[in-house]
């Protein structure tokens, strides 16, 4: 109550009285005036802040041994305090990462990085993790925001890589090993995010399985790295349209000689246009079945591809917020979704321990894929791309 009411209530409050002194009904004068009183004095009630859990951060996470601390938070101490590290020494000032505006306490870097690791970790609302943390919904929000941008901006340049120089070697051997397709330096495939739609454009992200999504496009190499990672499209986007117009698509479209050394490329599904540097598997026309040496073909590419889609489940059994992410920032899910990325290629490199994810049963793991219907936006075929295929299907059938 500011000091305007309490002079307004002051200058009415004769006349109140006097009225209550008419008045034998003492039941109404405890039920009204009393409180009426106690409210111009002050006296009332006020709660100054919301009660929260206090020092979870500094008390129970630090009894943590490192299984504990594995299971809370997708990796262990090790790799979390190299992870932290790498933030405070990226955020070049331009995200403070000790001050949150309006915060009574500073937030630590430390309280920064495990709120968004539980964040990506778990399918949970911001309100548990206020609470859980010591810190308003604000703050949880503006953490998040802070250290995917960090993530994004600075460490996936860093961590999200295309093979370059002896790399691109080394991955093609690994893809060759799987089943003995040569030149292989990556598998691209688009993975569709469950989201909470925008309340004016929904039906722009309805997929063909009736569910809102935003298509994340990635390539991988044979260990499960990201090389490339793109999100950005609503779920009704064909995977065609949404290479054609990632940064992947067009730079291979004009300066394909920078991304691809000479015979190596990348496979994707079906969906995918066949290009030089994208090879995909023969489809069925017109009913006819395909030859045996087109069959060795792919069957050698879908062995050779999986890759990805292991990948796929991998990321979300373990950042588990893209299998829903139901905030209200849909300008923000891309970002959230290559921050999972980025946390994904630093566990692979620093903290594999894959088994245990893999294995467990996670929701809308797979990609939602769009078969290429007829009237779909794809590339033209061309004739180099045709016979560096039928290069490939004479290799393996000899």
């Amino acid at each position: 109550m500011d000091v305007h009411d309490q002079e307004l209530l002051l200058a009415v409050l004769p006349i109140i009285v006097f009225e209550f002194l008419w008045d034998d009904d003492d039941e109404a004068e405890e039920d009204i005036l009393v409180p009426l009183l106690l409210a111009i004095l002050g006296l009332r009630e006020k709660r100054d802040s919301v009660p929260r859990i206090a020092n979870y951060t500094e008390l129970t996470v630090t009894l943590f041994n490192d299984m504990d601390f594995h299971e809370h938070f997708r990796m262990r101490r090790g790799p979390f305090e190299l992870l932290l590290t790498e933030i405070c020494a990226n955020s070049n000032g331009v995200l403070p990462l000790t001050h949150i505006a309006g915060g009574r306490v500073p937030t630590t870097p430390t309280k920064h990085l495990l709120i968004t690791l539980w964040i990506l970790g778990n399918q949970c609302c911001i309100r548990d993790v206020a609470d859980r943390f010591g810190v308003s919904k604000w703050t949880v929000w503006t953490v998040i925001r802070r250290v995917c941008t960090i993530l994004v901006n600075y460490l996936a340049p860093k961590f999200i890589k295309w093979p370059t120089g002896a790399r691109v070697k080394t991955v093609s051997e690994s893809f060759e090993a799987i089943a003995k397709l040569p030149g292989v330096i990556g598998s691209i495939d688009g993975s569709h995010i469950e989201v909470k739609p925008p309340s004016d454009d929904m039906d722009s992200y309805r997929n063909r399985l009736s569910y809102y999504s935003m298509v994340l496009q990635a390539v991988c190499d044979s260990e499960m790295v990201f090389t490339n990672c793109f999100a950005g499209y609503p779920g009704s986007v064909h995977d065609a349209r949404v290479l054609r117009n990632s940064e992947l698509g067009l730079e291979a479209g004009a300066h394909q000689a920078l991304l691809f050394a000479s015979e190596t490329y990348i496979i994707g599904d079906s969906a995918y246009p066949l290009e030089t540097w994208l090879m995909v598997p023969f489809k069925q026309q017109g009913g006819h079945a395909f030859t045996w040496q087109q069959g060795v073909y792919n069957h050698a590419h879908a062995d050779t591809r999986k890759v990805i889609e292991r990948a796929f489940r991998l990321l979300k059994c373990r950042w588990r917020k893209l299998q829903m992410i139901d905030l209200d920032c849909t300008e923000y899910y891309p970002q959230i979704i290559v921050a999972a990325c980025v946390l994904h290629n630093f566990r692979r490199l620093h903290d594999i321990d894959d088994v245990a994810f893999l294995q467990a049963p996670c929701e809308n793991a797979g990609a939602a894929n769009n078969p290429a219907p007829l009237d779909a936006p794809v590339f033209a075929a061309e004739q180099a791309s045709q016979q560096r295929r039928q290069q490939l299907v004479t290799y393996l059938s000899s």
